[in-house]
């Protein structure tokens, strides 16, 4: 059963969406685009938007500090934010801000000082996480990782929940954080209706419905896809095989199969994280979620 959540800003609040990747973000972003265009309640601004709707150009992840376009780009959003009606909730939703490092959300703070933000920041079980995260970047990076136990080695900081929410607690204060859990009990079913009860944001039924989204590619279908990369490497081919991958996920006719974390690699998993997961469900989740989020099942 989903936890109940109520608005928890007032009307014309300032929100930022920092992620985390594989939680439902793309279906978000999209959602809340859509939503903009005929809501004038809601400013998703445009500036520094990608075609996914991702605000990725405001904070590109190439630098060790904000670049000059990206600080440009911030600067018109705060023009685009300062000139918008009384009442108006502003959004920005980018999965690159929970890995932005401290000086640059200390950077944010201070431009953002005047109108302080409230964070929203979904997480997910990390073996769950790191599953579907191994499986995206065999579509989008191939041969960077073909070995899941590589991927987690490599990655153990990505995953570190409260590593990635230090810097934003430190320049705005537990207050400020919104900490969402991204499971099919809660949320999973629809991240857009959850952050919108989490924003205080009426429902609203918009033209042609939620957007649908392809589905992602099971192990079976990646495996299949890790094979094709592996006997033909940088084939112009690969983008009309991927799409038939994902003709087949549309579906649903792909053989169900394991995944890629053993029982032993999840059992691990849990255990790295499991202090850190505690502090921050402690700290900052609501008890039905925090539940959820540690149990040792």
């Amino acid at each position: 059963m989903a936890s109940e959540v109520t608005g928890t800003a007032p009307t014309g609040a300032f929100w930022v969406h920092i992620g985390h990747g594989k939680t439902g973000t793309t279906a978000l972003q999209h959602h809340f685009r859509a939503r903009a265009a005929v809501d004038a309640g809601l400013l998703y601004p445009d500036v520094g938007q990608m075609p996914s709707g991702a605000h990725h150009k405001l904070f590109p992840l190439d630098a060790p500090e904000f670049t000059p376009a990206s600080r440009a780009l911030q600067a018109r959003l705060a023009e685009e934010m300062a000139a918008r009606g009384p009442g108006v909730a502003v959004l920005i939703s980018s999965e690159h801000l929970c890995y932005m490092r401290p000086v640059q959300v200390a950077r944010l703070a201070r431009l953002w000082q005047d109108e302080p933000p409230r964070i929203l920041y979904y997480i997910r079980r990390q073996e769950a996480l790191i599953e579907s995260a191994f499986r995206w970047v065999q579509v989008a990076e191939p041969g960077k990782y073909t070995d899941i136990d590589a991927f987690v080695a490599g990655q153990a900081r990505a995953f570190d929940f409260e590593l990635r929410l230090t810097p934003w607690r430190r320049a705005f204060g537990d207050g400020a954080i919104r900490l969402r859990l991204y499971d099919r009990r809660t949320c999973a079913g629809d991240i857009a209706a959850d952050a919108e009860a989490v924003m205080g944001l009426p429902a609203l039924d918009l033209p042609g419905g939620r957007v649908q989204h392809r589905p992602s590619l099971g192990p079976g279908l990646t495996r299949r896809l890790m094979a094709f990369d592996a006997a033909r490497p940088a084939r112009p081919e690969r983008r009309a095989f991927l799409d038939a991958l994902y003709a087949e996920a549309a579906r649903g006719d792909a053989a169900p199969e394991p995944g890629f974390l053993t029982d032993a690699l999840k059992a691990e998993i849990r255990a790295r994280y499991a202090d850190a997961n505690a502090r921050i469900a402690e700290a900052l989740l609501d008890p039905e979620q925090a539940a959820l989020f540690l149990d040792p099942a």
